[in-house]
């Protein structure tokens, strides 16, 4: 549906989409099949039936957003990387305050409609500002040495 220029403020759509791409796409997966086992919907009504669970998933998939960044390191995070760790798990904080019915719901569940996506907007406003500027502050790293490949026994 075609929300962001009438039920939700303007452009809505276009943040939700950047914040989208800075999570790992395991994490988006995961919140699908946890909001599908936590809510139920009828008659175009949403309710969420496991709310205490979603407090968890919550958690523990910002978590994992970070987690998953890091094991994509393949080496031991630098002072950097820590911050760059902070994009992934804070864009899937932001991500899951713009959509409706999301496991923030499970942390979050009385905070104003209006508060919500205030917060999410400006998470996404600050953390495209911070990957542009973390992805420019690598490029200009030295680059690293490749990884040695196994030593071979000398040959007898």
């Amino acid at each position: 549906a075609q929300r962001s220029t009438g039920a939700e403020p303007p452009g809505m759509g276009t943040y939700v989409d950047a914040l989208a791409a800075l999570v790992p796409a395991e994490v988006l997966a995961l919140h699908a099949v946890v909001i599908s086992l936590s809510t139920k919907t009828d008659n175009g009504t949403t309710t969420i039936t496991a709310g205490p669970q979603l407090a968890f998933w919550f958690w523990f998939l910002t978590l994992a957003a970070a987690a998953l960044y890091a094991i994509g390191l393949q080496r031991i995070p630098t002072w950097w990387d820590f911050a760059r760790m902070l994009i992934p798990a804070l864009a899937f904080v932001g991500w899951s305050m713009l959509q409706p019915t999301t496991a923030f719901d499970g942390v979050a569940p009385a905070l104003d409609g209006d508060w919500r996506w205030t917060i999410g907007l400006a998470l996404a406003a600050v953390l495209g500002v911070a990957a542009g500027l973390l992805g420019m502050k690598a490029d200009k790293a030295p680059a690293r040495a490749p990884a040695k490949g196994p030593v071979k026994a000398p040959e007898s």
